[in-house]
């Protein structure tokens, strides 16, 4: 079974703590500046799918297995 799982983010800042922690190695030898600007490009695109309230979410997938043994 799969289904989704959003998960709510920490902070009005959840999805760049995010990003920072997963992906930060995408952004070696960046100019930090270049950084930033990726990350709010990001946020603007997501904002209307992942934002609800000020609270960021992570549309995280659940898959639920069942072994049957034969």
């Amino acid at each position: 079974m799969h289904f989704d799982r959003p998960t709510p983010l920490e902070g009005e800042e959840g999805l760049r703590n995010w990003i920072i922690m997963f992906c930060s190695e995408l952004f070696e030898g960046m100019k930090e500046e270049s950084k930033h600007a990726i990350i709010e490009n990001v946020e603007k695109g997501l904002k209307p799918s992942l934002c609800e309230n000020g609270v960021w979410f992570a549309n995280y997938k659940r898959i639920r297995v069942i072994e049957v043994k034969g």
